[in-house]
């Protein structure tokens, strides 16, 4: 849960819409939706080269975190679901426990240190 909180807060941070302003967790958890959360395993290649780019390394245990905007919403083919079309996607590691996360939006080369602002 604290990995999760971690993630929003630097979205919130240094994500877009709110760079360099600091807004609520509410308000970051509206504009933000969860598409993936699952551990890290330790020398996967996306771990490893977010390392090497941010120069940080995460000792802790690791999380890696997938993000999207939000965006409207439409009627899907049934009453129950809705669709809501993915234009970005930002991707995150979390170590917790040493308060550290990186960052990259898929658009960009290298993965950087996020700002967590508590």
């Amino acid at each position: 849960m604290l990995a999760l909180a971690f993630a929003y807060l630097v979205l919130g941070t240094d994500g877009a819409g709110h760079r360099g302003s600091k807004v609520s967790l509410d308000k970051i958890r509206l504009h933000w939706k969860l598409l993936s959360f699952q551990v890290a395993v330790r020398g996967s290649p996306d771990l490893e080269q977010a390392q090497m780019d941010a120069g940080t390394i995460l000792p802790g245990s690791v999380y890696r975190v997938v993000f999207f905007p939000t965006g409207p919403v439409v009627d899907g083919s049934e009453v129950r679901k809705k669709r809501i079309k993915i234009t970005q996607t930002y991707s995150l590691f979390v170590d917790a426990a040493n308060r550290l996360v990186l960052v990259r939006e898929a658009a960009e080369l290298h993965w950087r240190k996020g700002i967590l602002r508590i």
